[in-house]
């Protein structure tokens, strides 16, 4: 939080108000996480500003309202390889958010038993999703549903042992 605290100093927001919406924890490496802080101005309207955080010492990268537009959902995402019953996997843990006009969020592992799952369905929340899942062939995707069906497919294209933010 140390990182995220000081990177929101440097982005000219409330560091003391550094808050976390999501964290999924897959191994001993460290946490993924989204968290949000309030912008210092005053006056209304306060804006809210975001950050995905990556294990280990990536840095910590604040996206505001205008930087997040056309993104319907913020993703920290992580694969790391390892051997299940004497094959290769991967496990892909990623924790996530979505925006307000996001419905749902299927997370779609083909050739698993996982396959197509919901990992986010809107409720009373900030949006916020998490999953920790093995993959097979590394293939992932992240299909977003608005009111009228699916509007966006993204691809969670994170290399074993790599980590990576989406939106």
């Amino acid at each position: 939080m140390q990182a995220a605290q000081l990177a929101a100093a440097r982005a000219g927001l409330d560091a003391s108000g550094v808050r976390v919406v999501q964290a999924v924890r897959g191994g001993r490496d460290g946490v993924l996480a989204i968290v949000a802080a309030p912008a210092l101005y005053e006056g209304p309207p306060v804006d809210t500003c975001l950050a995905a955080i990556l294990r280990g010492d990536a840095p910590v990268h604040w996206l505001c309202p205008h930087d997040l537009a056309d993104s319907r959902v913020l993703v920290a995402a992580t694969t790391y390889a390892w051997k299940a019953k004497g094959a290769p996997a991967n496990s892909l843990d990623l924790a996530g958010v979505a925006r307000g006009d996001v419905s749902r969020v299927v997370l779609d592992v083909p050739g698993t038993t996982f396959g197509d799952q919901p990992i986010y369905t809107r409720g009373k929340t900030w949006g916020q999703f998490e999953a920790a899942v093995d993959v097979p062939k590394g293939v992932a995707t992240l299909k977003i549903y608005g009111d009228h069906g699916l509007v966006q497919t993204l691809p969670v294209d994170v290399p074993a042992g790599r980590q990576r933010v989406l939106k």
